[in-house]
């Protein structure tokens, strides 16, 4: 009996050895190569910062439309009119890239959502650039002034939407770079990845 205890004790040893994985296991590892995949508890977050981003970008593109068609035909207002022109246009088509960047969040489209988020941004830059542009050309150019002055009360109306638009700039920002979390950046670099490894051999004999 004693023998055969040992000679038991010495099969599960070699058994034991032989399930250890060796470099030449296959392993199967959880990692993404581009993870665009938002949780499901985050998934209203992304939709409500882009309904906020279109609200916003929206209600921007319909304000300088309006003041696009009513500036005046003053040759000094050319300047004013194109900036303000380029703005409506620039609102319009973020806002609707707003959409599009979610969308492909929510769906963990993994083709989509960086397709559409470098769409989205092209439109950003032409938002930065009018943040800038527009009061270079409006308030601190001779033909921004004269404009203005022809025209005091469109002047004051361009003020006041552009004041707006100013403060709620890094607001936009903000849910831009929400979005961009909660759909690639949290997957990517927040979110733990683990690896399973595979054997092959035969599972322990529990006896003899």
């Amino acid at each position: 009996k004693r023998q055969h205890r040992v000679h038991c004790y010495l099969n599960l040893q070699r058994q034991q050895r032989q399930q250890q994985p060796t470099s030449s296991s296959p392993k199967i590892a959880t990692t993404r190569t581009m993870p665009v995949n938002s949780l499901l508890s985050d998934k209203p977050t992304i939709c409500f910062h882009a309904a906020m981003m279109v609200v916003q970008n929206f209600g921007f593109f319909v304000m300088y439309y309006g003041l696009w068609g009513d500036a005046p035909t003053d040759a000094v207002c050319d300047s004013t009119r194109n900036i303000v022109g380029f703005m409506a246009l620039t609102c319009f088509y973020v806002a609707f890239m707003c959409i599009a960047m979610a969308y492909g969040g929510y769906t963990d489209d993994s083709r989509l959502f960086p397709l559409y988020w470098v769409a989205h941004l092209a439109g950003g830059l032409c938002y930065c650039f009018c943040t800038y542009a527009i009061p270079a050309t409006v308030f601190y150019t001779e033909d921004g002034t004269s404009c203005t002055t022809v025209a005091p009360i469109y002047g004051g109306r361009l003020k006041a939407v552009y004041f707006t638009h100013a403060v709620l700039f890094l607001f936009y920002v903000y849910n831009m770079l929400s979005i961009t979390y909660f759909s690639w950046a949290k997957a990517t670099f927040f979110t733990p990845v683990t690896t399973e490894t595979v054997s092959e051999t035969t599972p322990l004999s529990t006896t003899c």
